[in-house]
């Protein structure tokens, strides 16, 4: 009985945040929902090792075209991939309720990666990380292979595509737990 009251709050608080997200600035959220700024903690924790990891040829193999394209694309690539990598262990194990609900945490890692692509022209969203005089990383990315024009489209797309997974999770998250309670849909799609 306890699990389902701590389902049906999860859903309600991930609904929230949700509505949350959509009527606010990422900014604004994380300095007022202490477990958005949790999660906005962890990417930039692996954002940053994606940097030092993906890095590491820059600086022992020399700084040629892919070797910078390394540096760049390490955070953002890592900041993604650790989510997903969680989201398709879950989904493998078939634990489908934790996957779904962990594909929230992806969704939400597209999402602020977006408005920090949408900045790489003006660049002026405050850089956090360890060498702040290296510059944006989008604004690298995107001069490097010459889109930088392009900006506002791949930030509005990358957007959609947060909002969609963000949508997407819940909705599973929703429809799993309903089949759970009124259909009787087998625990092991929740727990092991």
């Amino acid at each position: 009985m306890l699990i389902h009251i701590f389902r049906a709050l999860f859903l309600l608080l991930i609904s929230y945040t949700l509505w949350v997200i959509a009527n606010t600035d990422i900014w604004i959220l994380t300095e007022t929902y202490p477990y958005l700024k949790m999660v906005s903690s962890l990417n930039n924790f692996f954002h940053q090792s994606g940097h030092i990891i993906f890095g590491l040829p820059y600086e022992y193999m020399g700084k040629g075209e892919f070797t910078t394209f390394m540096l760049y694309a390490g955070g953002p690539f890592f900041e993604l991939f650790i989510p997903l990598i969680v989201v398709l262990h879950l989904i493998f194990s078939r634990l489908f309720f934790a996957g779904s609900a962990v594909l929230f945490w992806f969704a939400f890692s597209l999402y602020t990666m977006s408005i920090y692509i949408a900045d790489a022209i003006k660049m002026e969203r405050e850089l956090v990380g360890i060498e702040l005089d290296r510059g944006h990383d989008w604004n690298k990315l995107f001069t490097q292979f010459d889109i930088l024009d392009y900006t506002n489209q791949i930030a509005s797309s990358v957007h959609a595509t947060a909002i969609i997974l963000f949508w997407t999770s819940v909705a599973i998250c929703l429809a799993l737990y309903c089949f759970y309670l009124f259909v009787g849909l087998k625990n092991r799609y929740f727990y092991k």
